[in-house]
């Protein structure tokens, strides 16, 4: 990485980025954002980060780069690469639909590890959370989305408030929209088989998939070889909870 970007972090934070790089013998790029904006992302000024077997690349937008956003994309870096754990892919993408429900669901499950991670690096996590949180749900509205997208929302949206919100007023206010569609049980459920298998993303891979009613041969387990360059595909396990 370079050192103006490197020079910008918490002492903790460059040293992640040094044993990232050190075990991938690999440069992680920061580059300004490609993508146009999504209109129904809460945060559309966001950094993002591209992770494959072969390249990292954090992306931002406008001239100045938050550094509590910048190690939380790291920390995607190196779960991905060092501590290989596997990502939910889609076997086929052929209107590029498919790779928006595994980013959901991908997003959904490392944030549950990565951001209680935050705070090890001197940031407060849940107050973007609860802030984020309140803005989806503030907007949420059934009547211009499928029944699968629904269900997705409802029971992937209750695994940030479960456990990435501390504001009890806007874990009341999204259990009562859940509720509302008829998912808050369901969602209460996955949450804690979620939960029991937070060191196992496999297996929460498989319960994800299972309550979400995805056909298993429509999406796989990609695990990032980083040091070969390789990435190693497996097929998503049956839950058996």
């Amino acid at each position: 990485m370079k050192n103006a970007y490197l020079g910008q972090l918490p002492e903790k934070a460059s040293l992640l980025v040094r044993e990232i790089e050190e075990y991938s013998g690999r440069n992680i790029e920061v580059l300004p954002n490609p993508y146009p904006m999504s209109k129904t992302d809460p945060n559309p000024n966001g950094l993002a980060c591209n992770v494959n077997e072969v390249s990292a690349r954090i992306l931002y937008r406008g001239n100045q780069i938050d550094t509590h956003a910048f190690t939380h994309e790291l920390l995607h870096i190196h779960r991905y690469w060092v501590r290989q754990v596997p990502q939910i892919l889609p076997v086929s993408d052929p209107n590029g639909s498919n790779i928006q429900v595994t980013s959901s669901i991908e997003n959904a499950l490392e944030h549950l590890v990565i951001v209680p991670e935050e705070s090890q690096y001197g940031f407060e996590p849940y107050s973007h959370w609860n802030n984020t949180s309140l803005r989806n749900w503030e907007r949420f509205n059934p009547l211009i989305m499928n029944k699968f997208a629904i269900r997705k929302c409802c029971l992937l949206g209750y695994l940030t408030v479960a456990n990435l919100v501390n504001n009890p007023e806007i874990v009341s206010m999204a259990e009562s929209v859940i509720k509302k569609q008829g998912f808050l049980q369901k969602a209460k459920q996955m949450n804690t088989k979620i939960t029991k298998y937070i060191n196992s993303k496999d297996k929460q891979i498989s319960c994800i998939v299972e309550f979400l009613k995805i056909p298993r041969k429509e999406a796989k387990l990609v695990y990032l070889d980083v040091k070969n360059g390789t990435r190693i595909e497996k097929e998503i396990g049956k839950f058996s909870g």
